[in-house]
């Protein structure tokens, strides 16, 4: 559904679920996170944007206005969250994802491994959405994913180093990931099995990090947490 199409529907001549206004999910996160007022703005304000953009984009592929193989339409709502840990950031996605019903999985920056290298690549990240959403690669697509610990990935100034052994080639593989592209993904969860393409660009993916240090180079769309201390319901 375009813009315009999705503010205006009828609910009694059109069976798809509405989106939820922005006002809606902040009031929804209000009933199970304290504070973070202006956290919770910025993440709805993405989401809504996003979904909407993704809604258009179906349809100007479904009119023939847009390629298929299109991945984005009107630009990234990626959202950057800042704060220390125990201020919320998983909560408030998760309990977001949890209201708008879309596919939700969490994962941490700190433990993934480029492709090829024994542990949780890049690419096999999407493996465990994919079981969830009943082996069905649509509503993957159209999930929101959250990568913790993204600052573990950043470059330290002056030595040009950083604490993740493999943190260069996996920052690069994320940026892929993130800009949006198509990646292979193994439905049995071995190499040799069948595979399949799922489209990125078509994800919501929110980043968390527990400094600014990461950020300062980042053109994300960021959202600063105050420290532990607000309070979760």
């Amino acid at each position: 559904m375009s813009l315009v199409h999705y503010l205006d529907r009828d609910p009694k001549k059109d069976d798809r679920p509405a989106l939820p206004t922005p006002r809606e999910m902040i009031a929804y996160l209000n009933t199970h996170i304290i504070g973070q007022d202006q956290a919770k703005r910025d993440l709805a304000e993405a989401f809504y944007c996003h979904y909407i953009d993704l809604s258009a984009r179906d349809e100007m592929i479904e009119s023939g206005k847009l390629l298929r193989d299109s991945y984005r339409v009107y630009g990234s709502a990626n959202t950057l969250m800042i704060g220390p840990t125990g201020c919320g950031k998983t909560e408030i996605v998760e309990r977001l994802a949890e209201f708008a019903d879309v596919p939700f999985s969490a994962h941490s920056a700190a433990t993934m491994v480029p492709n090829g290298i024994v542990g949780e690549s890049t690419d096999d990240m999407f493996y465990a959405p994919y079981v969830t959403c009943g082996r069905e690669i649509g509503p993957v697509e159209r999930s929101m994913v959250f990568i913790d610990e993204i600052d573990k990935m950043a470059v330290r100034r002056g030595d040009g180093q950083n604490n993740h052994p493999y943190g260069g080639s996996v920052q690069k593989a994320l940026l892929r990931i993130v800009e949006g592209t198509r990646i292979t993904l193994a439905l049995e969860g071995t190499a040799s099995g069948p595979k399949g393409l799922i489209n990125t660009g078509r994800m919501f993916f929110v980043a968390g990090e527990l400094s600014r240090e990461f950020s300062r180079s980042s053109k994300s769309a960021s959202s600063a947490l105050r420290g532990p201390g607000s309070g979760l319901l």
